[in-house]
């Protein structure tokens, strides 16, 4: 199971010692292969600056991301990363986050 943090989220980029990590934290990363990584071309981060997974920080990717600018297949990506997330927090991923991924979210249980 994922180290989980269920404490407050602060996802601003200036969190991070460098862009590297910023980066590894996200959702998305538009840096080019081989080139240094910037802050401003990642997107979405769900772990904190420690590397735990940020519930609340999952929370807020899952609320933003069918707004963002990213293109679809950067969305659909980051929305089956959270579907993943979703199912380390032991909760079930918001209707829209299926649906970004192209899937289908499992039958209600009566």
């Amino acid at each position: 199971m994922a180290d989980i943090d269920n404490g407050p989220w602060d996802g601003s980029a200036s969190q991070w010692k460098d862009a590297s990590s910023y980066c590894s934290a996200c959702l998305i990363d538009e840096n080019k292969a081989g080139e240094e990584k910037t802050k401003d071309a990642c997107s979405f981060p769900v772990k904190t600056p420690d590397g735990k997974l940020s519930r609340a920080g999952v929370h807020a990717a899952a609320a933003r991301l069918d707004q963002s600018g990213a293109s679809p297949a950067d969305k659909k990506a980051a929305a089956n990363k959270l579907l993943g997330y979703y199912s380390q927090l032991g909760e079930q991923a918001p209707a829209v986050v299926y649906r970004i991924a192209g899937k289908q979210p499992p039958a209600k249980k009566s």
